[in-house]
């Protein structure tokens, strides 16, 4: 089932996904970065989905790769 998310894509094509509720948080990161922020509905498990403590941490890390992941714009 798929489920509600915030997708981070950063200008090299990562992709990231964490809450939506992180939103209000993340935008003026994104903007700073150059990362688009999309609301979308993935086929991921509640695991991968990254809380800020996570997410802050894969960003930094340049050899994170994230799973390939089905998703739809919500």
């Amino acid at each position: 089932m798929p489920i509600k998310c915030l997708l981070l894509e950063t200008k090299e094509k990562r992709r990231f996904f964490t809450l939506v509720k992180n939103r209000k948080q993340l935008a003026e990161c994104c903007r700073a970065f150059g990362a688009k922020m999309s609301i979308v509905k993935a086929e991921i498990k509640r695991n991968q989905v990254l809380d800020v403590k996570k997410l802050v941490s894969a960003l930094c890390d340049k050899n994170y790769k994230s799973e390939k992941v089905e998703f739809k714009k919500a």
